[in-house]
């Protein structure tokens, strides 16, 4: 395996089209106003560098707290299979930090933003690059207590979809926030499904998650759950928006009851691997859907 293909199969491109729906479907919803093609790409930009420092420090992380073993269930992992060192996802950790933060600097310093906003959406940079490393590193790792789905929501569906569309507006509206817990939910789902993968993996090296928590049969639920705030928040915040083209956006996530049928027989842990494509694929193509409609219908 070439090097290129090595650090690519780190970043764990696979996770990335979900990372973009937040800001497709934030600048989608701000698309007939004011729609900025600089703020789009930048934080495209910006959620593919956070995106990866997040894989690179689990990666990093589970590999020093001895979590990433022969037992493992997932793809292999860079540092797990000897391909990539601890020193060099190090280093390469701390290069994307700094790449991440001058692209947020760019960002803020070319837009017109009053110094306040400017402080709040530095603050959140910082925040997010820090919480992308805390997940799995350090003393005390929110992930291994349970809190990875709290902060997958926030930065994921909240932070992403809110703080996109006021890059654009310079306002919040009600309707986006319903859809910021719509795009929230899938995101939490997606790891939920990773969890519920690894969950008596995660239970023998205390890894303690939500699945985890839960159990087997309640982590099931919550993963239907998910998936139903996920589908109501989005009817809810395009009727709200009064955009009716958006709703044929929706379609994709019609994959979705297929997927809860799936996930109510599956007994093998292995099984939920695949289905973790179907939820961030489903996500992506809607938001996309929802992105380029905004472009025909009102740009």
């Amino acid at each position: 395996m070439t090097l290129l293909k090595t650090w690519l199969r780190a970043a764990r491109l696979r996770t990335l089209p979900l990372s973009f729906s937040g800001i497709l479907i934030g600048s989608a919803f701000a698309i007939n106003e004011n729609f900025n093609y600089f703020i789009f790409l930048s934080c495209l930009v910006i959620t593919v560098l956070f995106q990866v420092i997040s894989n690179f420090a689990n990666d990093l992380g589970d590999a020093i707290k001895g979590v990433d073993d022969h037992t493992r269930i997932g793809p292999e992992r860079a540092i797990q299979s000897g391909l990539i060192t601890k020193a060099q996802m190090k280093k390469a950790i701390v290069f994307l930090c700094f790449m991440a933060l001058v692209m947020v600097l760019q960002l803020l310093i070319t837009i017109d933003l009053r110094r306040i906003e400017l402080i709040f959406f530095l603050a959140f940079g910082i925040v997010a690059i820090w919480a992308a490393i805390a997940y799995t590193i350090g003393k005390k790792p929110y992930g291994y207590r349970a809190l990875g789905d709290l902060m997958v929501f926030i930065f994921f569906g909240l932070l992403a979809v809110l703080g996109t569309f006021y890059l654009h507006l310079r306002r919040l509206d009600l309707d986006v926030l319903f859809i910021a817990f719509a795009i929230g939910a899938l995101a939490v789902a997606v790891l939920n499904l990773n969890n519920m993968r690894d969950r008596e993996d995660d239970a023998l090296k205390n890894k303690i998650t939500m699945a985890v928590m839960l159990g087997a049969e309640k982590a099931k639920k919550y993963q239907m759950l998910l998936l139903i705030v996920s589908l109501v928040t989005f009817f809810i915040g395009i009727t709200l928006s009064g955009r009716y083209w958006y709703y044929i956006s929706m379609l994709p996530l019609i994959s979705l009851v297929g997927h809860i049928n799936r996930i109510k027989q599956i007994e093998n842990n292995r099984d939920f691997d695949p289905e973790l494509k179907v939820i961030a694929i489903s996500s992506f193509m809607s938001s996309l859907l929802c992105f380029i409609i905004g472009l025909i219908v009102y740009f």
